[in-house]
């Protein structure tokens, strides 16, 4: 009878040589005798002693409350919390292109949250607040001082789950382009009890040349490992009795073409129903979501690109243990559906249910003792219908309640629009790159009538000269009434680049300028 190895450790790279016949492979015709090489997540039989002290936890917990009530009835340990983030998604275009995934999560009670809104431009300034509630200024304020600044001592909400006795697991695909990687030092230590960084970066590594994309790993999608590693870590979960706060994100799937979200359709579908039968879900939060629609290319140049860019997908289902507790949860999500919502309400949607589920455990403290975010409200609360962009922390340059009225494209106020923002432009443009003139106006709208104060927002579209770099601004334009000309024009937020890259740019190295520079 073959010897059987029982893996001790998370993750493991196997390679297989024949015992028998190795007489076939010839050296002088292949080079290596390996006739199977892959990677493997698993969930290891001996767990590292912080897992194995939550267990313990709920082990203990358990069985005193069954003791105290004489019945099961109030030995339910708290929901699981399971976040499947897609970067690069609009809620359209999940529709458009996942429809398999779309239809499991109607079967199962999920909501789509409609006026869900972005609240930067690209991923980080989206995905800070989904994990800590901060907008990246406070961030920086609180724990993120420069790129050298190591992120161990930042206040993610997996932290906080975790001093409530919850597994915690951090899960993205890209180990170049990884949120807290890019441009950035990351973590020394681990984060939470399952990170998959270390996955990846072997996988990544055993490739030869560090690529910058992979599609598959040995015999799955790359996406296909990932989920199936959230559905092996949420089954031991389920089966030790121990609530999970997962966060994941995929960069790669979605992240430079508009259309290969497509090819996640039946994988997350096939997980989506496994953990559905499995019994996963009979006790978890599943939310689906996104950072921000798909931003480049010639898509994004159109008035349904632009408003996509600003909604991306958001989706929540609630399971039945906690729609029976508290009714009102799921009442108030079905009416936030057609609110006002952004990535702030979710985060405080972690927090309310840190607070409702508190455990009383001596790590955990209640988030009302947190230093207070600025914006948010839980969305099991029932949201305003009068909300504001401003209220919700979504800025102008990115709120979609803005309807465009066209302008004509010889329109003096585009080119003045357009000129102000290359003048700002070139003012940070450092001596590396060339300077940018107008080439020419693409289109361009008012987005509100004159407020008081005589002033209108302007949004245009435009294209300069060299690099024909395509670059789209918000800017306001003032007129006085003893003012004579054109107006005062001021650009608002960050001017955004629509056109792809097509080559790196290596002269500089400030991440944001890279959008506008043609080197030297």
């Amino acid at each position: 009878m073959e010897q059987v190895t029982l893996p001790k450790d998370e993750f493991i790279f196997v390679t297989c040589e024949p015992k028998y016949f190795d007489w076939y492979f010839d050296d002088r015709v292949m080079s290596s005798k390996v006739i199977y090489r892959n990677f493997h997540a698993v969930v290891p039989k001996v767990q590292s002693s912080r897992i194995q002290q939550k267990v313990n936890y709920w082990t203990e917990k358990i069985d005193t409350d069954r003791l105290k009530s004489k019945s099961t009835e109030n030995t339910e340990r708290p929901p699981n919390v399971i976040v499947l983030g897609i970067d690069s998604t609009s809620r359209l275009n999940f529709q458009r292109s996942m429809p398999k995934t779309i239809d499991i999560l109607r079967k199962i009670g999920s909501h789509e949250m409609l006026g869900y809104t972005k609240v930067g431009e690209n991923t980080w300034p989206n995905i800070v607040p989904l994990n800590t509630g901060y907008d990246t200024s406070e961030f920086s304020n609180v724990c993120y001082f420069s790129r050298q600044t190591k992120l161990d001592s930042c206040p993610f909400i997996w932290n906080e789950f975790s001093a409530a006795n919850y597994l915690t697991a951090e899960i993205q695909d890209s180990p170049r382009r990884n949120s807290w990687n890019f441009e950035k030092t990351g973590f020394v230590e681990p984060p939470t009890d399952f990170y998959f960084r270390p996955f990846m970066l072997a996988v990544h590594m055993n490739a030869g040349f560090y690529p910058e994309h992979l599609d598959c790993i040995g015999y799955q999608t790359v996406e296909e490992t990932i989920w199936q590693y959230i559905q092996t870590i949420a089954e031991f979960s389920q089966t030790q009795s121990t609530p999970i706060f997962i966060m994941s994100w995929l960069t790669e799937l979605a992240h430079d073409s508009l259309n290969s979200l497509q090819f996640g359709d039946n994988s997350l579908s096939i997980i989506l129903k496994n953990m559905f039968q499995n019994g996963v879900f009979n006790n978890t939060i599943l939310i689906v979501t996104s950072d921000h629609g798909f931003r480049f290319g010639g898509v994004r140049e159109t008035l349904a690109g632009y408003y996509e860019d600003k909604l991306p997908n958001l989706w929540i289902r609630l399971p039945q243990t906690v729609i029976q507790k508290f009714p009102q949860w799921e009442t108030s999500l079905d009416i936030n559906s057609r609110r006002l919502t952004s990535v702030y309400d979710v985060y405080k949607s972690f927090s309310h249910i840190l607070n409702t589920y508190n455990n009383s455990s001596a790590n955990f403290q209640k988030r009302s003792n947190f230093e207070e975010r600025n914006y948010g409200t839980s969305l099991f609360k029932i949201i305003p219908s009068e909300r504001s962009c401003e209220n919700a922390g979504i800025p102008d340059s990115y709120c979609a309640c803005h309807f465009p009225i066209r302008l004509p494209i010889d329109d003096v106020r585009l080119r003045r629009a357009a000129e102000s923002a290359l003048q700002e432009l070139n003012s940070q443009i450092p001596l590396e790159c060339y300077k940018l003139t107008l080439q020419g106006i693409k289109g361009g709208a008012i987005l509100n009538e004159i407020k008081i104060g005589n002033s209108e927002d302007l949004i245009v579209e435009f294209i300069t000269s060299p690099g024909d770099f395509v670059l789209e601004a918000t800017v306001t334009r003032y007129s006085p009434s003893n003012y004579q000309g054109d107006g005062i024009f001021q650009v608002k937020q960050n001017i955004q680049r629509l056109s792809k890259f097509i080559s790196e740019v290596n002269c500089i190295s400030d991440q944001k300028l890279q959008l506008y520079c043609l080197c030297r």
